[in-house]
């Protein structure tokens, strides 16, 4: 309203405009807090249903000593008592992970592009897994509201400095998002990347994972 009208005339007449705002803008609000909720909804049970699928997969996967972290929290486990992400974020992020270990299994018979299409979703996975971590485990360090505003890198140097990364594994996570923004940034310059890179950047992040499980686990243990 402000950017509309003047304060004075705001409060000369704002009986009608009060009644102008209720006719007008609360019906509107309303409808939009009732697709919100329905969509909201339609999400959890859609994951819901989905995360059963995945549960079965996690099992299979136990049987072959592959289960990981990651898989747990991408079916919306809370790891290290604080990580975790909510049902709107869980349902894409687990297209991504299917989607490139699917193209991680066939790596040999993948195009140049098919292969930097991978590397870039799985660029988009982690990324946000980073910053979840990081947001959550650190508290106030970053003195943010969500964990969309931790900058990938200094996550990944917080995670170095407070023993979850070890210097291969902050070097594989680094020169990974490295790659990443200098395709970005450098327009023409092809990514260059092994299947292998991509398994040592998924298994390091499953380690960080699990150290922050490891960690929540002994403090617990030592509270009791």
């Amino acid at each position: 309203m402000d950017s509309l009208l003047p304060r004075n005339i705001q409060r000369n007449h704002k009986d009608i405009l009060n009644d102008a705002l209720n006719q007008v803008a609360v019906p509107l609000l309303k409808e939009e807090f009732l697709i919100k909720s329905r969509k909201h909804l339609a999400l959890k049970l859609a994951f819901d249903e989905y995360s059963l699928i995945l549960a079965k997969r996690m099992k299979v996967r136990e049987s072959r000593g592959q289960a990981t972290a990651l898989d747990r929290l991408l079916i919306g486990e809370n790891i290290g008592g604080k990580i975790e992400f909510d049902n709107d974020t869980l349902l894409g992020l687990n297209m991504d992970l299917k989607y490139v270990r699917s193209q991680i299994a066939d790596w040999k018979n993948l195009s140049k592009e098919q292969k930097e299409m991978t590397y870039i979703q799985l660029y988009r996975l982690i990324e946000r897994v980073i910053k979840q971590i990081s947001f959550k485990l650190s508290e106030d360090y970053f003195e943010v509201e969500t964990s969309s505003e931790v900058n990938f890198f200094d996550g990944l140097r917080w995670l170095s400095a407070n023993g979850y990364l070890n210097k291969d594994g902050y070097s594989t996570l680094n020169h990974f998002r490295y790659l990443r923004n200098k395709v970005i940034h450098e327009p023409g310059t092809e990514i260059q990347v092994s299947s292998s890179t991509l398994i040592d950047v998924i298994r390091e992040t499953n380690n960080i994972l699990q150290i922050a499980q490891r960690n929540y686990i002994e403090e617990q243990s030592k509270l009791e």
